[in-house]
């Protein structure tokens, strides 16, 4: 709470946005008791979201560097260091979207997500569907379409040794048919 009455809520040093889903029905200043009580009442009941903890999505997004590739800008991120409680289960790790809420209503016991980490669920889920029907020898040969971003660092090294071998063999296929053209001609 400020000087001027206005407020402002924090989650780990981090501000929390006051046009997020919970708080937006709450005026940006508080000019008396029961908005101060409200407010307060609020980011009590409120719960930690949980993000994406499935340990389906951060192993996809750490073996990809720890952010979901989208239209060229970073989407998630996996955090570490929060313990989450999700329908009974506790998780060390979780992927939230870079514009992540932080704080969701609860469902009863259990916290819901929050709406932009409840958005982006679908899109998690298409990727790890594609990270997962892909086979490596597929994805790393040299005349994969799987695009580069989308392969694990191990993936990608495999890839760029076959390229270089590939190109290799056709380097000396153009040489002996080159060669075999100059005798010919001679």
């Amino acid at each position: 709470m400020k000087e001027d009455l206005t407020w402002t809520v924090y989650y780990d040093t981090k501000q929390l946005a006051s046009s997020s889903s919970l708080l937006k029905d709450v005026h940006s200043t508080v000019d008396s008791s029961e908005a101060l009580l409200y407010l307060l009442r609020l980011i009590d009941t409120a719960a930690l979201c949980p993000g994406n903890p499935e340990a389906h999505f951060v192993t996809l997004c750490t073996e990809r560097g720890g952010s979901e590739r989208g239209c060229g800008e970073d989407k998630v991120f996996v955090e570490h260091k929060s313990v989450v409680d999700t329908d009974g289960q506790v998780y060390t790790s979780t992927v939230r979207t870079v514009d992540c809420e932080w704080l969701c209503s609860r469902r009863g016991a259990n916290p819901t997500r929050c709406s932009k980490c409840q958005i982006f669920r679908p899109t998690l889920r298409s990727s790890l569907y594609r990270f997962n029907r892909s086979d490596e020898l597929l994805r790393s040969s040299s005349s994969s379409h799987t695009k580069y971003e989308l392969l694990s660092s191990q993936e990608k090294t495999v890839r760029l040794k076959n390229m270089h071998t590939s190109l290799t063999s056709m380097k000396k296929k153009n040489r002996l048919m080159h060669g075999a053209q100059s005798a010919k001609n001679a």
